[in-house]
């Protein structure tokens, strides 16, 4: 189990549901959905219904599985009162208000608080960070295969699905998320999913992508353009080069994570480009694409080793084009491991 030493412990008469996917499997094994974990000082249920009965039975050995068939808050009430539980912390960011009314229905005289259970992935065991770099290690391969394929005349979305099609070869589930290829003006858009525009000599391609691999996404991102580069992109792109190589030297252990973007943001101010960098300059990975911690103004978070975030700085200039260069980054007592192992160099294609 890759959570076992993270279970959390409720008090004598409470409880606690998980009920995020990505929280359900951290703490169980259990890889499949419309499943819910019920923590009690003395069981751990794994409440599901029929369809995932056995698949939980031989996933999640160290929990009780239970079938709700089809009743499942009449299912968790029983529980809760077999227990004695007067205590209920739910996630309330991924429960909704229908959820909540059923519950209050069930047991009205439960007090229920909220549980944010999400920091508990934040620092990732060896057995994560296998899957991280497998997952960054396919993601990687499959740009490389489809580089020739990256050129003028072939449309965003032709790309698109080529290195998604290279990254499901390399072995990867699904894709990490919307894979971006914007290319030209579109180029300036932060989250410019692929579309039938045509790529043109002189275009920046900004590529944005990931693979999966037991759960775990990848996230790099790289700028290329087509045909020669001109003097005014090389040295926008050698300046956002700069911030990103500079501020994952920044990412060490015992280093507050707001205090990397801030760096990151005085060295574009120094470049004269801090009015084209408008989104936060990285953001944890894991079971889910982001997650924390966020490298931005307002997280106070101090990194520790095993942490895994992305440093991804970039700049969007309207009616031009932009650039983004991202890593996925092991957070060390020292130099940071960077394992989004492909070329920073400007490539011309």
């Amino acid at each position: 189990m890759v959570a076992q030493n993270h279970l959390p412990k409720p008090q004598d008469h409470s409880a606690i549901w998980v009920h995020k996917d990505e929280n359900v499997r951290f703490l169980s094994d259990f890889t499949g959905d419309s499943t819910e974990l019920l923590i009690t000082p003395q069981r751990h249920l794994l409440i599901t219904d029929s369809r995932y009965t056995e698949q939980a039975t031989a996933e999640a050995e160290d929990w009780e599985v239970v079938n709700h068939q089809g009743q499942l808050y009449a299912t968790i009430s029983k529980i809760l009162q077999e227990e004695n539980i007067s205590l209920l912390s739910v996630e309330a960011s991924s429960l909704s208000v229908m959820a909540y009314w059923k519950l209050q229905e069930q047991c009205p005289e439960l007090v229920i608080n909220n549980i944010d259970l999400d920091p508990l992935r934040q620092v990732k065991i060896d057995t994560e960070l296998y899957y991280l770099k497998r997952a960054a290690q396919m993601a990687a391969n499959a740009l490389h295969d489809i580089l020739p394929q990256i050129a003028a005349q072939r449309t965003e979305n032709e790309v698109r699905i080529a290195l998604e099609q290279a990254m499901l070869a390399h072995g990867s589930e699904h894709t990490a998320f919307a894979t971006i290829v914007a290319s030209g003006k579109r180029s300036a858009l932060p989250h410019g999913t692929a579309t039938d525009k045509r790529i043109e000599i002189g275009d920046f391609v900004t590529i944005d992508f990931g693979a999966v691999y037991r759960g775990y996404h990848s996230d790099m991102t790289r700028t290329f353009v087509i045909g020669s580069a001109s003097d005014r992109q090389r040295q926008l792109y050698d300046a956002v080069a700069h911030v990103q190589r500079e501020s994952v030297k920044k990412v060490r252990s015992g280093v507050a994570a707001h205090t990397i973007d801030a760096f990151a943001r005085q060295e574009f101010v120094k470049a004269g480009l801090n009015q084209y960098f408008i989104h936060s300059l990285g953001h944890g990975v894991g079971l889910e694409i982001h997650e924390l911690p966020t490298l931005s103004p307002k997280c106070e978070t101090v990194l520790e080793p095993n942490m895994v975030v992305t440093v991804e700085p970039g700049i969007y200039i309207s009616g031009y084009g932009g650039i983004r260069i991202e890593d996925t980054v092991v957070v060390k007592e020292g130099e940071p491991e960077v394992i989004t192992l492909f070329p920073h160099e400007l490539m011309e294609l």
